[in-house]
């Protein structure tokens, strides 16, 4: 994504300007002036909108329709290339795998799980567990035996620092917002999801999921000030939008 030619430094495009709303990047006509504007080493923005979902595509896109750009490389600013794993809702079995590890993690750095026991050690066994044990049991549903069920309510409730019997109401599944809240309901907080050290004070107390991501609070403009000064000062790019 780095512009090697100097002279062609600071032009930064999107999916929009490629593809038009109706239109397709075979029609010509916009979209090839705009292909033509631009230099082959210029970094491409391929929107906001899809994120990850949204790059992939429109990468093949690029590199399989008619005009046939190659591309150097491809930025992808999330981890999500599909929407299988990465949401935390009811029945995505997934889920409930992937993010137990980063719930024993949180769990102990707020002194609910894990205590004694080191990091390393504690997030190996989460992984062994939501792998070997945790995973099959829910796969089971209703045909899971009683004495597995107890097991696995044990076993999470060490690893996240719940109560068992609120592991049970969740029918062995919990959802990564329903954690964010219950950690520390008892406090009157909740725990942000990118990163889980910075806490938010809730005003309702007994809502099931945190009202905001008390995290984006703390990183937002970090994040935002420091992609800005990498496309101003490594890229070179200049664009005339906030």
């Amino acid at each position: 994504m780095r512009p090697i030619s100097p002279a062609k430094r600071g032009f930064f495009f999107g999916q929009a300007d490629l593809y038009p709303a109706g239109a397709s990047l075979a029609s010509g006509g916009e979209r090839a002036d705009v292909l033509h504007a631009i230099g082959r080493d210029d970094p491409v923005d391929t929107g906001p909108g899809g994120e990850t979902l949204n790059g992939c595509p429109f990468a093949d896109r690029m590199l399989t329709g008619d005009v046939d750009i190659a591309l150097k490389g491809l930025v992808l600013i999330s981890q999500a290339l599909d929407y299988e794993g990465p949401p935390s809702v009811h029945d995505n079995i997934y889920s409930c795998v992937t993010y137990l590890p980063s719930m024993a993690a949180a769990a102990q750095y707020h002194g609910r799980a894990g205590a004694g026991v080191p990091q390393d050690q504690l997030l190996a066994e989460a992984r062994a567990f939501a792998r070997d044990e945790y995973g099959p049991a829910l796969w089971k549903g209703a045909t899971l035996a009683p004495d597995e069920g107890a097991r696995i309510r044990e076993r999470l409730a060490y690893f996240t620092g719940l109560s068992q019997a609120y592991i049970d109401s969740s029918d062995l599944e919990i959802l990564m917002p329903h954690f964010q809240k219950e950690l520390l309901r008892d406090k009157g907080v909740a725990f942000g999801r990118p990163d889980g050290r910075y806490l938010g004070a809730e005003a309702d107390d007994v809502a099931e999921t945190p009202d905001a991501d008390v995290s984006g609070y703390a990183i937002g403009s970090v994040y935002s000030a420091l992609m800005n000064q990498y496309l101003s000062a490594d890229l070179g790019v200049k664009m005339d939008r906030p």
